[in-house]
């Protein structure tokens, strides 16, 4: 197993970064379903990686992405963004027990 430690965001002179890796397998044509899983989403990364998701949809089948909320992490704008994608998306949030 190998380990590889991303840095946030989505940074062009990284390609250690989370944003650069969704791009990078969004644009892998050998893809048939893509799911994404990730603590929070911001509607930065949203505009920033949209037309690649619109893009893939030529190829790729299902594409599922799953987005946080806890922490007030995730805005509401963020969320908007999300579902003008119009992919098949979740939310979660943690709900401790008293």
């Amino acid at each position: 197993m190998k380990i590889v430690f991303l840095g946030q965001g989505l940074k062009p002179s990284s390609n250690k970064s989370v944003g650069n890796l969704i791009i990078k397998y969004l644009q892998n044509q050998d893809f048939e379903s893509f799911t994404c899983f990730v603590a929070f989403v911001s509607e930065a990364a949203i505009k920033g990686i949209g037309n690649h998701i619109n893009n893939a949809k030529k190829y790729i089948k299902n594409i599922k992405i799953i987005a946080g909320v806890d922490l007030k992490g995730t805005s509401k704008e963020a969320l908007e963004a999300l579902l003008s994608l119009k992919v098949e998306s979740f939310v979660y949030y943690h709900i401790c027990p008293k």
